[in-house]
């Protein structure tokens, strides 16, 4: 279809709250990442990142009718690069793309912890300079009540705002 239904989705903080309508595209979130194209191991989507800025949101394949995707992009391609860790509560699995994917080599690559006991996925990312660092995460949000819920953990390097 060329068209899906106006879904609308909740974001709360604290005591605020707001509505968030998702970008929509006609194309899966693999493509509309477009990771290494033209920058390598970066963000290159239609959503401007911004520097210093940890930029969230959430997306609508149009060629398949409630297929959402949650996106993190760390930062813009600048001088500067950073690390970030971002925990993940919820039904949350390996990424469908992932920035810099996770190597056998502990040293290289983003690295993807998840804990049992408490059902949370840590993402720990470093970027250069240069770069932007990121995932798109397929959701379940299909009833009323799903929810995901995000929190840095410590003082993000290179991450001195979020937005969603």
């Amino acid at each position: 279809p060329t068209s899906c239904p106006t879904v609308c989705f909740s974001l709360s903080q604290g005591s605020s709250s707001d509505v968030v309508v998702p970008v929509t595209a006609s194309a899966d979130s693999v493509s509309f990442y477009s990771r290494g194209n033209p920058l390598a191991s970066s963000y290159n989507g239609a959503v401007q990142n911004v520097s210093e800025t940890c930029v969230m949101f959430l997306y609508e394949d149009l060629s398949n009718c409630g297929s959402f995707s949650l996106f993190v992009v760390l930062d813009a391609p600048d001088t500067t690069g950073g690390d970030a860790v971002l925990t993940f509560s919820g039904n949350f699995s390996y990424p469908e793309v992932a920035d810099d994917p996770q190597k056998a080599d502990p040293n290289k690559g983003d690295k993807y912890v998840y804990n049992t006991t408490t059902n949370e996925t840590s993402v720990y990312w470093t970027w250069g300079g240069k770069f932007t660092d990121g995932l798109a995460q397929s959701v379940s949000l299909n009833d009323v009540g799903d929810s995901i819920y995000t929190k840095f953990v410590g003082s993000p390097d290179g991450i001195d705002y979020w937005k969603f």
